[in-house]
């Protein structure tokens, strides 16, 4: 596997340990060691982080008119 060379710290909080994603990804036949698991934590929170940043609520109002997702009322 390639080496990640940086390391993302700029998130708030973060609320899973490499353990806990460790487990989680076991539990569904994922194997992955714990430098595995931090890259993975890492791309999920830099999602995450790029969907609270969208520009204005008017983007999220859009991108979930236009979604694919059957709607429910």
């Amino acid at each position: 596997m390639n080496q990640v060379s940086y390391r993302i710290s700029h998130y708030r909080e973060k609320r899973v340990s490499l353990k806990q994603a460790v487990s989680v990804l076991a539990r569904n036949n994922v194997e992955v060691t714990e430098d595995e698991a931090s890259v993975i934590l890492d791309f999920l929170y830099q999602i995450a982080t790029a969907y609270y940043n969208l520009k204005s609520v008017e983007t999220i109002k859009t991108l979930n008119a236009t979604s694919n997702r059957k709607k429910v009322h």
